[in-house]
């Protein structure tokens, strides 16, 4: 596929950016000056802009003493390229270097990306709007004039101009405020290194913050909306503390003097690596101890080291382009959760990594619509589509196998090689292979291109014989069920364990081996590091089933996830989970547990429109299995328990409540009713989001109110989101409704409508009004989230659970009649994934209807 880039005859090395934002007309204007280079003559330059108006444009080349100005008829923009062209008067000669002048205006948006506007509670109590910008992909197009791609860098000196009492920040530290009139001033920043136009950034606001130092000296700094900065504490401790040990894995000390991090409101991503200055949806950065639960007080912790990661992978070397964003994002993945093993080893982290970013990428990656890690893209505009579970999780997922595979000492010089070797400059995926190859003598390259080039995953069967030898073989895995008609192979490092011991790492090379002599019982993909399934003949899942309590928890998650997974796609019956779970009954790990949840969650989703009597024994069956542990549990964090102890307390007691057992759902209800009276003690932070979801299910219209009074009274933004991802759950359709349309009432910000929309589509009373609403309300929600990427994730929630054929057709239907090519691949996986639903029915829900009628007690 071509790529869509600017000419390269002239190439950008400094810009002068002035900007002037007006918080109150929502608009911008701005002057940029930017030092130009010509290799090739020329009379026409080619940058991009982008919804701005252009006032003024001249050249004054070195060497010249009138500048060139551009008639405004020689001005010309391409909407669809997103670029402006200005024909000279004079031929720019190569070898000469000029400035380029530019006055421009803009508005200030209020979509999350560009520079737009985000409203918050200034100190003095009223709304008030902040100005942030967010450029990742290809938006600094929209705040400015420059050459928007990741290889063309250049070093950059912004000046904001403000009003006084107003925060201005930038990447580097400010140098110089100057006085402009009574009522502004302006904000002069020191040069930053050369870098990435989608990394520069700039954010203007009534702000306050709180400070900390890394053991190098560097300055963090956490920036919040007035009086919430001490809720900044701990990702501030935590990010002077990751600084100091990326420095020191990568072998190369944090480049910049200053880290500011700032809560934006308003923000459609998670968090945003801008180099010196990272911004963060709000309920991302912000903890209260008090207040907050254990998974929130990860997910910060996470965050924070995934963006801190990028200020080396990413930021200090950057992909060469979008094609390999996995680069910046899959790396970013597994470091980020290296840094927090090393902040919180007893968090058990690889251990969750194995159900939260190895389980999205197996999901996905399951399917033909999937991509390979290296996805070309033709322009910027596509990379929107590969921010997913295969970019981030599976590409996190393979370094990690590959980290397996060399050992981590011998991982770890590599990597800093490879930033020391490309340091402001560059890089593609052969350059990570080769540094790595070099550095471990090892096939790197020849191991690595098969799991970054090709789409999907195997499958690996084992298969143990009467003459006592075992087959070993391999064949892509899909959701759709076996396809031999596809012949991909893998290189799969093995990692067995047998009786106890680790065997030797053999690779799978072929599409199948034998092993003269089969062991008692073996369990391929020793601690999850392999990203593929693994099928086991009925004698070796049952003996192993037996030694599943010698096991590691990884190895554990990994049988009963593959059991699911391949019940799922038709590789088994769908009864072989169902009946393996009884071996885990008495397991206590947060992530076995975890898994066992995404299994039967999924099965009990697609199984939504079965008739009740098999709902209704399904739910039974669940109920009793959550019930036991969620009684060991106890509702109250016990004296020295580990972090993953409150999560799990967590969990089994949301699903106990959720799958009726009465004792649980008596009790939540009990402590709801305590907590909207006032009473915040009554249910711990850990278990709010179970309990608001449980009790709404089982409640109404009070219970509803209750908890919307709970989101607009809360200061907190994460006891909002709970609210929020809980308002979808009731089990009558006209609440469902209420709640759809309050996700898109004015007290909800545009980022957090998803949360209520995600948990209407995921709630089988609601699935099917949530694809209405997602018809109904297309002009809104396109208007919303259109330009972005979150247009891809409402579609995908209001749609994917679905399970039949009709439901498919009427998708694309939908697709084609809207005609939003952005969301192609999305439509193209979420069809897929009905279609596969639909199959697994009509395989399996008989057999299941029948084997839970056999089922008295678990």
């Amino acid at each position: 596929q071509a790529r869509n880039l600017l000419p390269t005859h002239v190439k950008p090395m400094h810009y002068s950016l002035h900007t002037t934002p007006n918080l109150e007309a929502f608009t911008f204007t701005g002057t940029v000056r930017i030092t130009l280079v010509c290799s090739y003559p020329t009379s026409k330059l080619v940058l991009h802009a982008h919804e701005l108006n252009i006032s003024r444009a001249s050249l004054a080349i070195k060497g010249k003493e009138k500048s060139l100005d551009v008639a405004p008829e020689n001005i010309v923009f391409n909407e669809t390229d997103q670029t402006v062209s200005l024909t000279l008067s004079e031929t720019f000669q190569n070898g000469t270097e000029g400035i380029l002048e530019i006055d421009f205006s803009g508005i200030l948006n209020d979509k999350m990306h560009g520079f737009y506007r985000s409203h918050y509670t200034n100190r003095k109590g009223e709304d008030d709007m902040m100005a942030v910008t967010q450029f990742e992909s290809s938006y600094a197009r929209y705040a400015f004039p420059c050459w928007d791609e990741p290889k063309i860098k250049a070093t950059f000196d912004v000046t904001l101009r403000v009003k006084k009492g107003l925060v201005a920040l930038s990447n580097m530290p400010a140098t110089k405020e100057t006085d402009v009139g009574d009522e502004y001033k302006d904000v002069a920043f020191s040069t930053t290194p050369v870098m990435s136009t989608y990394l520069l950034a700039f954010v203007v606001g009534d702000l306050d913050s709180i400070s900390s130092k890394t053991k190098e000296g560097v300055e963090v700094n956490v920036w919040t909306p007035p009086g919430l900065s001490e809720q900044g504490r701990f990702a501030c401790d935590v990010a002077a503390k990751v600084l100091s040990f990326f420095s020191e894995y990568f072998d190369s000390k944090f480049p910049l003097p200053k880290m500011d991090m700032v809560s934006v409101p308003d923000f459609e991503a998670g968090a945003m690596e801008n180099w010196g200055l990272v911004t963060y949806r709000t309920v991302l950065i912000l903890y209260d101890e008090k207040t907050s639960s254990a998974s929130f007080k990860q997910r910060v912790c996470y965050v924070v080291c995934h963006e801190l990661a990028h200020q080396w992978f990413g930021n200090l070397v950057t992909m060469e382009w979008w094609t390999d964003l996995w680069l910046n994002e899959g790396f970013a993945t597994w470091v980020g959760w290296l840094a927090v093993e090393n902040l919180f080893p007893d968090w058990g982290v690889w251990e969750q990594f194995t159900v939260n970013e190895q389980g999205r990428a197996l999901q996905l990656d399951a399917l033909k619509s999937s991509h390979p890690v290296e996805v070309e893209i033709g322009n910027s505009e596509e990379a929107l589509e590969i921010f997913d579970a295969i970019s981030y999780s599976k590409g996190s997922a393979v370094v990690r196998m590959l980290h397996s595979y060399l050992g981590p000492e011998v991982f770890r010089d590599g990597m800093r090689r490879y930033i020391a070797h490309h340091k402001y400059k560059n890089a593609a995926t052969r350059d990570l292979w080769d540094m790595l190859e070099e550095t471990s003598k090892k096939p790197v390259k020849e191991l690595m291109q098969c799991w970054t080039q090709q789409t999907g995953y195997p499958v690996v069967s084992v298969r143990k014989h009467k003459n006592g030898s075992l087959d070993i073989s391999q064949q892509i895995f899909l959701s759709s069920g076996e396809d031999k008609s596809i012949p991909t192979t893998w290189l799969v490092p093995l990692r067995a364990i047998s009786d106890g011991e680790s065997m030797d790492t053999d690779v799978l090379k072929t599409s199948s081996m034998t092993i003269p002599t089969a062991p008692t019982w073996i369990k391929i993909n020793s601690e999850q590091c392999g990203f593929y399934r693994v099928s086991y003949d009925d004698e070796l899942l049952d003996a192993l089933a037996v030694k599943l309590p010698t096991l590691g928890v990884a190895d554990r998650v990994g049988v009963i996830s593959d059991t699911f997974a391949l019940a799922s796609a038709g590789y088994s019956s769908s009864t072989s989970p169902l009946k393996l779970m009884k071996h885990y009954a008495d397991d206590d790990s947060y992530v076995v547990w975890s898994e066992i949840t995404a299994g039967l969650s999924m099965m009990l989703s697609v199984w939504f429109e079965q008739p009740s009597h098999v709902l209704e024994a399904l739910h039974a069956f669940a109920a009793t299995f959550f019930s036991k542990i969620a009684m060991r549990m106890g509702w109250v964090p016990r004296p020295g328990e580990k972090h993953t102890d409150a999560m799990l307390r967590a969990l089994v007691i949301s699903k106990a409540s959720r799958y009726g057992d009465p004792a649980m759902l008596s009790e939540s209800q009990k402590r709801f009713e305590k907590f909207v009276s006032g009473e915040s003690e009554s249910i711990h932070p850990d278990l709010r989001p179970g309990v608001f979801a449980s009790v709404l299910a089982a409640g109404g219209n009070e219970e509803f109110d209750a908890l919307v009074k709970l989101y607009t009274n809360s200061e907190t933004q994460d006891l909002k989101v709970m609210v929020l991802q809980s308002l979808g759950t009731c089990r009558n359709p006209e609440i469902v409704q209420r709640a759809l349309d309050f996700a898109l009432s004015d007290a909800v910000r545009f980022q957090d409508a998803v949360y209520v929309i995600g948990s209407a589509a995921a709630n089988p009373s609601g699935r099917r009004l949530a694809r209405k609403f997602l018809e109904e309300k297309w002009g809104v929600l396109h208007e919303r989230y259109g330009q972005g990427m979150m247009m891809s994730r409402v579609f995908a929630y209001c749609t994917d659970s679905l399970t039949t054929e009709a439901d498919a057709l009427a998708v694309e239907s939908l697709h084609q009649d809207k005609g939003d090519a952005k969301l192609n691949r999305t439509v193209a996986q979420t069809c897929e994934q009905i279609r596969a639903s639909a199959r697994w029915l009509e395989r399996d829900a008989v057999t299941v209807a029948e084997w839970i009628k056999t089922q008295s007690d678990v």
